[in-house]
């Protein structure tokens, strides 16, 4: 039903993904991906129609595009083969056709390739879902470390070089977990989808590579979720696995990993002991309980003066009649807490 839009476009252009998409206005729209290939074989970007029901074009988009349209270039010819032939050729901050070498022409040490496919996921900073494309050094043993990472949002595709970081690739990380995963007859299991985040420990913000693992059944075949890993991007050993059961899934599973990754940082550098600060708070939400350890643990998400942050309510911390007064908080309650640097919580106080 959509064919006839293509015969309305300029048909030197290349066409990647046709797919239909809700529009702000709740009606159903076809958004076609396009670009051209120069001489020099680089992709030119040629921006995103829109057609109607009929195929007609509606419109065009190319340096204003609107930011509900999620995937404005195509993902396999333009970025993910853009992205390895940039790579390839790759030498200093420059586009070089003998980078791979030849003869007497030595191999740059610049270049670099696509560790995994595309990942979207949703970017809060920019209230928005975008493209995360994940690339490591063309290397002996490259693809262990993460050189760098490129983001495609509407707006553009921007690269950001994290070399001087020295992390860890996803693949590698998946790897420390997987060495981690304590097997369970009847069933086999992996790793997939491996994603990179900022994570707040003591007060630092480390990389930190969240890898799902799954199982899969070996008498149905059946693939489900059983655990989730954290992995510190910088240091291999510092992994925690959580597994799912007996109520733990879903946002439960992954706080519960959030929390067993912070207890590896759990003293202050240099000291052997917590240390405490007190916030002024408003709360915002609630996590439904949970039991780790015999003991009933709730995270709690809490406005502060720097934004919002989540806290750990745990049973065996906290006296009755303080439980009895968090259970009794309501969103938009305001009142004090002391936490520690793992952001559990030691006391409240300052009731409204």
């Amino acid at each position: 039903m959509y064919a006839r839009g293509y015969y309305n476009i300029d048909t030197a252009l290349k066409y990647g993904d046709t797919y239909p998409i809700f529009t702000p206005e709740n009606k159903w729209t076809m958004i076609a991906t396009t670009y051209k290939p120069d001489w020099s074989f680089v992709r030119k970007y040629s921006g995103v129609y829109q057609l109607n029901p009929a195929g007609d074009v509606v419109a065009h988009y190319r340096d204003n595009i609107p930011s509900w349209v999620i995937r404005p270039y195509d993902e396999n010819d333009f970025l993910e083969q853009g992205i390895n032939d940039w790579g390839s050729h790759k030498k200093g901050d420059s586009f070089d056709f003998w980078a791979s070498g030849l003869l007497w022409i030595a191999p740059s040490n610049d270049r670099l390739e696509m560790t995994e496919d595309t990942r979207y996921v949703y970017d809060s900073d920019s209230n928005q879902v975008v493209a995360m494309v994940m690339v490591h050094p063309i290397r002996s043993g490259g693809e262990l470390s993460l050189a760098g990472a490129f983001k495609a949002t509407p707006e553009g595709i921007s690269y950001y070089d994290l070399r001087q970081y020295d992390l860890m690739s996803g693949i590698a990380a998946s790897g420390v977990v997987k060495s981690k995963i304590t097997a369970r007859a009847g069933s086999n299991y992996f790793t997939a989808m491996e994603l990179i985040y900022p994570f707040s420990v003591n007060n630092q913000t480390k990389y930190v590579w969240f890898v799902p693992v799954y199982y899969q059944s070996t008498n149905s075949n059946l693939i489900g979720l059983a655990g989730l890993g954290i992995v510190d991007a910088q240091s291999a050993d510092k992994v925690v696995v959580e597994y799912t059961g007996a109520g733990v899934s879903g946002e439960k599973l992954i706080e519960q990993t959030k929390e067993s990754f912070r207890a590896l940082y759990a003293t202050a550098a240099g000291t052997g002991k917590p240390t405490f600060g007190a916030l002024n708070c408003t709360l915002v939400a609630k996590y439904d309980f949970y039991t780790k350890d015999g003991n009933t643990r709730q995270w709690l998400v809490v406005k502060i003066a720097t934004g919002e942050r989540e806290v750990l309510v745990r049973s065996d911390m906290l006296d009755d009649l303080t439980l009895l007064k968090i259970q009794e908080l309501k969103k938009g309650d305001s009142f004090g807490l002391e936490v520690d640097d793992n952001g559990v919580v030691k006391n409240i106080f300052f009731f409204k």
